[in-house]
């Protein structure tokens, strides 16, 4: 998806850039600042959320895709550790055990030449969150945090983006190389 091709281009570019701001703490998000951050590129991360706790209780539905994405950002012992292999998906009533709809996830992985895994969200954000602050010396996700607003600077040659946060927090910049919306849907970034 997005933030694979974003991570392909910000890391095979003839020129690095500096740092690269992602908005969202989520499985995406995090991912990708790990991906990019072994690549050598600084990362700052900020997320609306006062915390990850609103993760916690939810599965996530990996596709083979996003198996090899976590993996590379260093997350394949947690999946191989907490992940479980979904087969097929099935919504029923509620009173009832009538079928009213199933997804069957075995015949689409096939399709795609991988598993599809279920993963404990909570648990897959903390691992990515965990990944990412350990690979570089101050990163950290700055949560309650939001873009207030972005704006190219057409007078810097190195075209970087303006940023401003809704609080500001030590350790954010106020220009950035490229800028990522990874916060889900209804985002305003």
């Amino acid at each position: 998806g997005m933030w694979r091709t974003a991570a392909r281009s910000l890391s095979s570019s003839s020129q690095a850039p500096g740092r690269v701001l992602i908005s969202g703490a989520g499985a995406c998000g995090l991912s990708l600042a790990a991906l990019l951050q072994q690549r050598g590129v600084a990362v700052d991360v900020v997320d609306a959320a006062p915390d990850t706790a609103h993760q916690h209780g939810h599965a996530s539905v990996l596709t083979p895709a996003a198996c090899n994405v976590l993996r590379k950002a260093g997350a394949g012992a947690f999946l191989d550790a907490t992940a479980m292999p979904l087969e097929r998906y099935v919504v029923t009533a509620d009173e009832s055990d009538k079928d009213l709809a199933w997804i069957d996830f075995a015949a689409a992985a096939e399709r795609c030449g991988g598993q599809v895994l279920a993963a404990p969200s909570g648990l897959l954000i903390n691992e990515l969150k965990r990944l990412y602050e350990a690979a570089g010396q101050s990163s950290r996700v700055h949560h309650s945090q939001s873009l207030a607003s972005i704006s190219q600077t057409t007078d810097d040659p190195n075209l970087r983006v303006a940023v401003s946060f809704t609080r500001r927090p030590r350790g954010l910049a106020t220009s950035y190389d490229a800028v990522v919306g990874a916060d889900g849907i209804g985002s305003q970034t």
